[in-house]
């Protein structure tokens, strides 16, 4: 039930469809490909993770220290 400025929602009924996910696993096989490196350009491969968590992954972030 969910409430607001506007007054009550009605129960939703149990079990209504909604998918539970969590975090999938780290990519694997992370490797640089060296033969594409340049002064300011890396670049790597990796393979999808076999654990997705439930959920499609549709991006990969990077971050560089």
């Amino acid at each position: 039930m969910a409430t607001n400025i506007i007054g009550k929602t009605n129960p939703s009924s149990e079990g209504n469809g909604a998918i539970i996910t969590t975090n999938p696993a780290a990519p694997t096989s992370l490797a640089e490909d060296i033969l594409l490196r340049t002064a300011t350009t890396l670049a790597i491969t990796w393979s999808a993770p076999s654990f997705t968590g439930g959920a499609s992954i549709i991006d990969y972030r990077i971050n560089i220290a």
